[in-house]
């Protein structure tokens, strides 16, 4: 199953950013792997908008760039969003 159509916001420069993104934070520390699986999914499905952050202090920054890599998504589809400290 993949989405269709996910409602996007056109941002003062042009760019169309999607509505609706993945959250990235998996509830504790130590969760890497399940926020890497769960990125891999949702791009497969379609989400091209990944929200995590540093903040969430749970380590999962390099799994979640690892699966964006690994998926074949050219960069400039997508948004991956970020909260600082």
């Amino acid at each position: 199953m993949k989405f269709e159509q996910i409602p996007t916001f056109t941002l003062n420069d042009g760019y169309k950013m999607p509505g609706i993104g993945m959250g990235c934070w998996m509830g504790g520390y130590g969760r890497g792997e399940e926020a890497a699986r769960t990125v891999k999914i949702a791009l497969e499905l379609g989400y091209r908008h990944i929200d995590t952050a540093a903040g969430y202090r749970i380590e999962n920054e390099e799994a979640v760039g690892k699966s964006i890599a690994e998926s074949g998504v050219p960069r400039e589809e997508l948004f991956v969003v970020t909260k600082l400290g």
